[in-house]
């Protein structure tokens, strides 16, 4: 595993309900320089978080344990100021992808991904930023 340090590093919260992978995905963050501000399984939980820290970014998976999708705390993120989102799914049917879409989000990331195309979409969609 490599580190790519011209990568800013970035404050992230990760919303995924599947601990293995969660996990996984905080070590690969931390290991590439960011900050993972916290990990919630739910939409509600990670929109209290984002409200409290206001991270600069946010690694969602579209289908969640609990009251609200993904894209449902995506839209509530965007909300409350300039979070970052990249979309985390294995689920590509079109009908979602769309639904997504509304969110206008930095990115998405199709599992299961590789170290390569986490580093480069977190590059694309800190790039991104204001």
């Amino acid at each position: 595993m490599s580190s790519d340090r011209s990568l800013p590093s970035a404050q992230i919260i990760l919303v995924e309900d599947e601990t293995i992978i969660a996990y996984e995905l905080r070590v690969r963050l931390s290991m590439l320089g960011h900050r993972v501000l916290g990990v919630f399984r739910k939409g509600e939980d990670a929109c209290e978080a984002a409200r409290a820290t206001m991270p600069d970014l946010m690694l969602i998976d579209i289908i969640l344990a609990g009251k609200i999708d993904g894209i449902e705390t995506a839209k509530r993120v965007r909300a409350l100021g300039s979070t970052r989102i990249i979309f985390l799914t294995a689920n590509t049917d079109e009908s979602t992808r769309q639904r997504a879409l509304t969110v206008a989000p930095e990115g998405f990331l199709l599992k299961p991904f590789t170290e390569d195309e986490l580093r480069e979409t977190l590059a694309a969609a800190l790039a991104a930023r204001p």
